[in-house]
């Protein structure tokens, strides 16, 4: 009797080892080392399931193996096969049938195997909108009445041996194996907690604007969580749909594509659309009729496993958006929902970094309507009250003012527009429209403004390498163009120096021999930082420089940059270091495709 209890005191011993430990590595070491000894064998090795590739990598081993670092393939070899099973695997005899042709030789002259599986148990599970306990079944359209299983590894014996390991030796190692996976997963989740909250006060505390938190998040998300794919999707209440905005693991080349093509109606069976109404939390099956078939198909999101979870304000309950994340169905074939809780945590904390500065954003545009507004109100009252003692010329100039102010307001309440949810770009009006027209246009609008600042009407001023080039006519959203030449040259105007002999806006047109129409906007203000060369574009950005001159909302050349690209051109910033008296180059490339000249559209 004494014998026969030995190995369950030393079982005890191994477990209390294990529960004193605050490592991975040092649990995995105290497990190899009890279990070589339980069993009475010198070799062994354990290996742990990498879910972004499907290999089972070998992480520590009796005595070292060299052979291993590349990893086992999923589902190869014995310890694929007791992982894939969730079962124990006793080999007697690694020559023999069928056990010859499933057999990876880790060391030499080894002749019987043991190896138990490293899994965690009794997970609840997101099935839908409701938790249940969950098994790896691969149907899921059965009632899951089982326990959910995580795979973290499995722990491998061998022996030079035949008939080395027996059932007694399995009841032995089960138990340790299983208690070393909840130990294991404890301490992971412990520093997954850990880690996002440092991503939380990075949220909070650094400063970041709305796409670096967005940027943020997805990161966080995968690197963190470990999911694979990563999508946002915003309501657009001006066109009645949700669209994707954000994504993240889809490849480059397919990126755009799938935004272009997520998009679904708001009052549609889509999943998005069903999340925005409901606002639940929902993982769907996989033949769910809401999931999308034709993005299913050409992504391979039959593949994954995901979640989608609504993005709600929390200051008007209201729903901005989804999120969806999700990972392959090959090694998880649920969600936990204990992920899908510290998902939920993360998200509510960035949407409540992006209402503050969603508000902030509004406050300043606010601030910044209420100049023109008051504007347009002192010209009228001035015109209804000395009408018949001013002069035809002073009526102009007043009426000019007022169209100016006219237009800096209808601008900033396209900005707002856009921090409410709507589209930058609607729908879009596609015409004819001869670029130079529209340019002047523009700058005349802009005239009262520049008498205003005490700045020379001719210090705006044109560059055409040909007569021509005044001629390209060009078809395409004649207001949202207009909106984006708009925006760079009132930049330039508010970010200019102070003394008005310094000042000087350089706008040229090109065509190059490569098929483009090249639009610059160059001006000799303030500058820009290197290092904030793409940050400018993000939107509610603005540079500590600029916010002790200007106020502002951050949002000019973000919504510009999401126009140009609508429009099927670029924005970019060309030139941030002084050159030929500017300091700044702005650039609008757009495609000379459709482009002519005829002289009519003078």
């Amino acid at each position: 009797m004494e014998q026969q209890s030995q190995p369950f005191r030393d079982l005890v011993k191994i477990i209390i080892d294990m529960a004193s430990a605050q490592d991975t590595t040092t649990i995995l070491e105290i497990l190899l080392d009890g279990a070589l000894k339980l069993v009475k064998a010198s070799n062994g090795s354990i290996a742990r399931l990498d879910y972004r590739t499907g290999k089972i990598n070998v992480v520590h081993s009796e005595p070292y193996l060299e052979s291993f670092d590349s990893g086992i393939d999923w589902g190869k070899g014995v310890m694929g096969k007791a992982l894939k099973d969730n079962q124990p695997q006793i080999v007697k005899d690694i020559a023999s049938s069928p056990w010859c042709d499933i057999y990876i030789k880790h060391w030499e002259s080894m002749r019987s195997e043991i190896t138990v599986p490293i899994v965690l148990e009794n997970i609840p599970v997101r099935i839908e909108s409701e938790y249940h306990s969950g098994s790896d079944a691969d149907d899921e359209r059965v009632m899951i009445t089982n326990n959910g299983v995580k795979r973290i590894g499995v722990l491998n014996i061998e022996s030079s041996k035949l008939h080395a390991f027996s059932k007694e030796d399995e009841e032995v190692l089960l138990p340790l194996a299983r208690y070393a996976a909840i130990r294991i997963d404890a301490i992971e989740f412990d520093q997954k907690l850990a880690e996002l909250r440092v991503k939380e006060n990075e949220i909070t505390e650094s400063g970041k604007e709305f796409d670096q938190i967005i940027e943020t998040v997805i990161n966080s998300i995968i690197e963190i969580l470990d999911f694979e794919v990563v999508n946002i999707s915003l309501v657009n209440l001006t066109k009645g749909v949700i669209e994707t905005k954000y994504v993240e693991g889809i490849s480059p080349a397919k990126r755009q594509k799938f935004i272009k093509e997520a998009v679904h109606r708001l009052d549609s069976d889509d999943i998005q659309a069903c999340i925005v109404r409901e606002g639940n939390i929902e993982v769907p099956k996989r033949n769910d009729i809401r999931l999308d078939p034709i993005l299913a198909k050409e992504f391979n999101h039959d593949l994954l496993i995901r979640v989608f979870m609504p993005m709600i304000e929390g200051s008007n309950n209201q729903v901005i958006g989804t999120l969806e994340a999700g990972y392959r169905r090959l090694y998880r074939k649920f969600i936990y929902e204990r992920d899908v809780r510290i998902l939920e945590s993360f998200v509510n904390h960035a949407i409540q970094a992006l209402e503050k500065i969603k508000a902030g954003l509004v406050d300043q545009v606010t601030h910044e309507i209420r100049n023109p507004i008051v504007g347009i109100r002192n010209h009228l009252d001035i015109l209804i009250r000395r009408r018949d003692r001013l002069r035809e010329d002073e009526i102009e100039a007043k009426l000019d003012d007022m169209l100016t102010d006219c237009d800096i307001l209808f601008y900033q309440v396209q900005q707002l527009e856009v921090m409410m949810g709507a589209s930058s770009s609607q729908y879009l009006q596609i015409e004819d429209v001869v670029v130079w027209n529209e340019i002047t246009k523009v700058a005349r609008q802009l005239k009262p403004l520049l008498v205003d600042k005490g700045f020379p009407l001719n210090g705006i001023e044109y560059h055409f390498p040909t007569d021509s080039i005044k001629y390209l006519k060009i078809r395409t959203d004649r207001a949202k163009l207009n909106q984006v030449i708009y925006n760079l040259l009132m930049n330039a105007i508010k970010y200019a120096k102070d003394d008005p002999d310094e000042f000087r806006v350089n706008i040229s047109i090109t065509k190059t021999n490569h098929g483009k129409l090249i639009i610059k906007v160059k001006d000799n203000g303030i500058g820009i930082e290197e290092h904030e060369k793409e940050q400018i574009f993000h939107r509610g950005y603005r540079s500590e420089k600029v916010k002790s001159i200007v106020i502002g909302s951050g949002m000019g050349l973000s919504v510009s940059r999401d126009l140009i690209t609508k429009l099927g051109g670029e924005l970019i910033v060309s030139r941030n270091k002084p050159a030929n008296n500017f300091q700044t180059e702005f650039q609008i490339i757009m495609s000379c495709d459709t482009m002519s000249t005829n002289r009519r559209f003078l």
